[in-house]
């Protein structure tokens, strides 16, 4: 039986990544058994209920869960990117999709950034726990081998991601412009919002769509001034990707400011639906796509100068450079 070990996962591009895995693995009628964060306990009704438990995310939690069904697996996938507590005489992969423990921006400062180094040297003793790691892109691999001493033997490259829907019909929005992110610092909103202002105050022309929750408080409150002095920004907050769909349809750019990505979901969703690509200029945005137009992702200037730019009708359509591999992963898991 495998074990699909997903605690701590629970939000945003982690949970679309581990739902579209539970569904292919169900389609493929593999033996499976499930630990869920209970954050999700609505989610995955169509796993019996003998084939999964939803605990609280803790390191505890875990340890119990594991020294309770010892030797009960013989292939595990750890999907929140920490392997085993102890080691397991299973077969252990563990997914790693945290960029942050690799490297981590000077704009988390504080407590937030304590937590983060904390759960880095977590991760660093759990590391002997596992046989492999799962990785999607090549710049991840080889910055993930240096920064953690890893072998290339240790390592697996399958990308994956689930295809959006069709969606119906719908024209695409001259100078429409959409960033589907939440709120988190190195998401960098701030500088998108002030240089789409700007860029507004200027030209007199756009839309900007944003996906921001009000848990999120200084970008909502950011949003919300920006809104006040006439900006047409349209913050959707939390919505389904199902919902997501025509909003991509609709606009004619995707804007990718964030600083640190270990994928960028994002980028593909919005390649699916035919967005050129504003991204910035950093090594994870061309693992994924030829990108439209880049900017300088620290300063407000250049993306003010790239969305100036957007406005030539000549723009070139983004490539996309990376393919789905799910089908290798679900072979792996029903060797």
């Amino acid at each position: 039986m495998v074990l699909i070990d997903s605690l701590f996962i629970n939000t945003s591009g982690g949970k679309i990544l581990l739902d579209y895995l539970v569904r292919q693995i169900e389609e493929a009628e593999i033996d499976c058994f499930y630990l869920f964060d209970a954050r999700c306990k609505d989610s995955y009704t169509n796993v019996p209920p003998n084939r999964k438990i939803y605990l609280k995310a803790s390191m505890l939690n875990r340890y119990r869960f594991y020294k309770k069904r010892k030797g009960s697996f013989t292939k595990i996938l750890c999907f929140g990117n920490l392997p085993p507590i102890t080691k397991q005489k299973a077969i252990t992969y563990t997914y790693f999709h945290q960029f942050l423990f690799i490297e981590l921006p000077t704009s988390i400062t504080g407590v937030a950034r304590a937590k983060f180094l904390l759960k880095k040297k977590v991760f660093k003793l759990l590391i002997k726990n596992t046989d492999f790691f799962v990785l999607q892109t090549d710049f991840i691999k080889n910055k993930f081998i240096n920064e953690f001493n890893v072998t290339e033997d240790e390592v697996k490259l399958l990308p994956f991601y689930p295809p959006l829907p069709n969606g119906t019909n719908v024209a695409k929005e001259a100078h429409t412009y959409i960033y589907v992110s939440g709120g988190a610092v190195h998401k960098n909103h701030q500088i998108l919002i002030n240089a789409f202002s700007e860029f507004y105050e200027k030209r007199n022309v756009g839309k900007l769509v944003l996906t921001v929750a009000p848990s999120y408080q200084k970008v909502y409150s950011q949003i919300a001034r920006a809104q006040s002095k006439g900006i047409p920004i349209i913050n959707l907050g939390y919505v389904s990707r199902e919902e997501l769909v025509e909003e991509y349809l609709r606009a004619t750019y995707l804007i990718f400011p964030s600083l640190k990505e270990s994928f960028g979901l994002g980028l593909i969703e919005g390649i699916e639906k035919d967005c050129k690509i504003i991204a910035a200029d950093l090594p994870y945005t061309y693992e994924v796509c030829e990108p439209s137009l880049v900017f300088d992702p620290y300063s407000q200037e250049s993306l003010l100068h790239a969305l100036e730019k957007s406005l030539d009708e000549n723009i070139k359509q983004t490539q996309p450079l990376i393919s789905n591999e799910i089908h290798k992963l679900i072979s792996i898991l029903s060797e």
